[in-house]
């Protein structure tokens, strides 16, 4: 009996409702993208997948990253000039990224700009449906590694 609070069974099922077959790559691609914190590159998803054993060519994953994507189950991000993919959420995330070692950090506002998008909204007379912030610099041990 599968868990009804679990992201990849809902998406699942909603993938079923349109018609979409489970295939092995896409519950273990959504299963990678369910327990990584942070947005994932193709090659990302394709190391964990064959980690777990699931034979899958790159070009598959981006097929199945694309039909995910346009059915609304996963979201690119763009970090810098690469393309990452995460699961959607209801909070927006944002991101620390070292341009050294191209290391990716989650990063939690206090004021997760909401206050922000409705002033641009009216200010602007824009409808945001989403938003990207990624913060650029040094992390911790590349900067020691300066020194």
């Amino acid at each position: 009996m599968t868990n009804p609070h679990s992201a990849t069974d809902k998406y699942t099922e909603l993938l079923r409702e349109k018609g979409y077959r489970i295939t092995p790559i896409r519950k273990a691609l959504l299963n990678i993208l369910k327990e990584g914190q942070l947005p994932l590159s193709v090659s990302d998803i394709a190391q964990a997948l064959k980690s777990k054993r699931v034979s899958a060519h790159k070009t598959t994953v981006y097929r199945e990253l694309s039909c995910l994507q346009r059915e609304g189950l996963v979201t690119p991000v763009r970090i810098g000039r690469a393309l990452q993919y995460q699961l959607p959420g209801e909070d927006h995330r944002h991101h620390l990224v070292c341009t050294e070692c191209h290391l990716v950090e989650d990063v939690v506002l206090p004021d997760d700009l909401k206050e922000q998008e409705k002033n641009i909204e009216k200010s602007k007379k824009f409808r945001i449906t989403r938003h990207a912030l990624e913060f650029f610099g040094v992390c911790r041990e590349c900067d020691r590694a300066e020194r």
